[in-house]
């Protein structure tokens, strides 16, 4: 899990795809836009977003 800011200061999150689904095609990293431009908002939505996408994989 990565909260990563774009030059266009747009925050993101990233997370690394499990070796089984990169093995199966899949890219090695997933980046969702958070739709923010401050970092205290970023983080809250992205432990949201880090849930969701555990819970899926």
């Amino acid at each position: 899990m990565h909260l990563l800011r774009l030059p266009n200061s747009v925050y993101y999150t990233r997370l690394a795809t499990p070796v089984s689904l990169r093995e199966s095609g899949y890219p090695n990293e997933l980046k969702f836009s958070l739709l923010t431009l401050e970092r205290k908002t970023a983080y809250r939505r992205n432990v949201e977003q880090i849930q969701l996408l555990h819970a899926l994989f």
